[in-house]
């Protein structure tokens, strides 16, 4: 569609208006990410008189996610069709980017309650969309639950004005206009209460939140299964880690280090499930992939973390390696500011790719371990491929596909849909080979078949929630150059998604399906000899 037609379109401009806000949203919190970035390892907080080197890497790790979670967000506006599930994703991936450490911010300008507002009031404002989001994907099973969580998602606003007002409480008098009205006392009960509210209470909104991103998996309509469980795994480790470190540091006087170390290992969950998804380009579609997205989670953080627990014990390593590397990255423009994020984001991707890659290279044996049979299934598959010109009649074809498909591609249901060319009025699509039970006609219009038409390739029909077919793929079966049928199946168990090399095996047999089945109605039509 182009631009004028999008403008004239009220839904198309809507959406583009949409689109675009999100992302001026977007490039805002990227703007305040990207500074916490920056914060140089050992400097001290200006608000606060905390100076570690564990507290300016974790606060950097956090910066890189809350990054990835903006990048989340843009993508979700311009790849999604912009239902509300979408909008609610992508607001509340921005809302939760926008945890700003305002503690880094100088203490004297006029305007320091900003990033104040925008850590508590953000933060709160995206857990809200984050539960209202997994409220959205139920079934009648548990219909209860998710309503009770979306009931839940407006307290998550007052938990963040108990932070923003605790901590607003306690700056200096000369940084707090209500001191003259307050007074100044940081050890007093209620800023305390306040305190100790907010981190109880956001530590019991990001439980929920896990809770509801389990639930929306759990009912999510198989369509949608894919994009909640790559939200809850990313969104898990994210959560679990922040819940984590308020709950136990209630147990402690100080914040240890160790329990910084916990939450930013937990949040690379988010940048890793998010890269391994972009990675092998199927964003929101990741489910085949999502054991090397979790293998490289739970190496990458166990590497980082046994890299914390060395910086612990030499204190200098991280600075000589910044130093070192400022003169040389200096001669190609780098800025001395910019050297130490670089070698962060390097760090990261570095660690991730090699242990991507490692589980790549050891992929055969862990099929070979996990997936024996395996291989049985794909050669019952070839098989029926080589063999199925053969069929004598239509019933013969139809055992044979059923035997394959169930055996070979663990298929619960195959469709065999035929063009029916004398359909009065609309195009259809009719079913002549169905199991277990017969769907209905489908019309020629249909979104899917729109699709088969156009690229004569298999059509992921998760994908595209306005079609009529059921199932997870639909393979094209052309005749003569035009569309004479498809075969539509799907796993006996939603949440299987099939491998690429299993996608081809299945679209050969739509093809040899289609090519017989026209031979034998072709056959059977010839008039009997005289």
């Amino acid at each position: 569609m182009s631009l004028p037609e999008i403008l004239l379109d009220p839904r198309s401009s809507r959406q583009l208006v949409w689109r675009i806000g999100i992302t001026g949203a977007a490039l805002a919190a990227f703007v305040f990410a990207y500074h916490d970035v920056l914060i140089p390892l050992g400097a001290k907080q200006l608000v606060h008189p905390y100076s570690s080197v564990v507290y300016a890497m974790h606060y950097r790790i956090e910066a890189i996610v809350r990054i990835c979670m903006v990048l989340a967000a843009i993508l979700t506006a311009w790849t999604t069709r912009g239902l509300q599930r979408d909008r609610l994703l992508a607001t509340a991936l921005i809302g939760s980017s926008l945890d700003v450490y305002w503690q880094w911010y100088d203490p004297t300008a006029p305007r320091l309650w900003l990033p104040m507002l925008l850590k508590y009031a953000g933060t709160s404002y995206g857990l809200m969309q984050f539960i209202r989001f997994a409220s959205r994907f139920s079934d009648e099973q548990l219909h209860g639950i998710p309503k009770a969580l979306y009931r839940l998602a407006p307290v998550v606003f007052l938990i963040g004005a108990c932070g923003f007002a605790a901590q607003f409480l306690k700056l200096p008098p000369d940084l707090n206009p209500l001191a003259q009205y307050y007074g100044y006392d940081p050890t007093r009960m209620n800023t305390r209460v306040l305190f100790n509210t907010y981190i109880i209470g956001d530590a019991v909104a990001k439980l929920v939140m896990i809770t509801a991103a389990g639930i929306g998996f759990v009912t999510a309509p198989k369509g949608s299964r894919q994009r909640m469980l790559l939200v809850f795994v990313s969104f898990c480790g994210y959560a679990f880690g922040t819940a984590a470190h308020f709950l136990l540091r209630l147990h402690f006087t100080s914040d240890p280090d160790w329990l910084n170390d916990l939450d930013a290992g937990f949040s690379l969950a988010l940048p890793f499930g998010l890269g391994a998804a972009l990675l092998n380009k199927h964003f929101f579609d990741v489910e085949f992939y999502l054991d090397r997205a979790l293998t490289a989670t739970v190496a990458s953080g166990a590497l980082l973390l046994a890299y914390f627990g060395v910086e612990h014990v030499t204190g200098e390593t991280a600075r000589q390696w910044i130093a070192s590397a400022v003169p040389v990255l200096g001669r190609i423009g780098v800025p001395p500011d910019a050297v130490a994020p670089l070698l962060d984001f390097l760090l990261l991707f570095a660690v991730f790719f090699i242990v991507h890659r490692l589980y790549v290279i050891c992929e055969p044996l862990v099929e070979r371990l996990f997936s024996s049979d395996r291989d049985k299934r794909m050669e019952a598959l070839r098989e029926f491929r080589d063999t199925v010109a053969n069929s004598a009649d239509v019933t013969t074809l139809k055992k044979g596909l059923h035997h394959a498909l169930d055996f070979g591609a663990d298929a619960t249901f195959a469709h065999v849909y035929q063009l029916d060319a004398d359909a009065v009025g609309a195009e259809r699509f009719d079913p002549v080979i169905c199991y277990p039970e017969c769907p209905a006609p489908v019309a020629g219009n249909d979104v899917a078949i729109a699709m088969l038409r156009q690229t004569r390739k298999p059509v992921k029909l998760y994908h595209h929630d306005s079609t009529a077919l059921p199932g997870e793929l639909a393979l094209p079966m052309p005749v003569g150059g035009k569309l004479f049928g498809f075969l539509a199946c799907g796993p006996n168990r939603s949440r299987v998604r099939y491998a690429p090399d299993q996608i081809e095996e299945l679209a050969a047999i739509a093809r040899e399906t289609g090519a017989t089945l026209f031979a034998l109605q072709a056959h059977a039509a010839r008039p009997a000899p005289v």
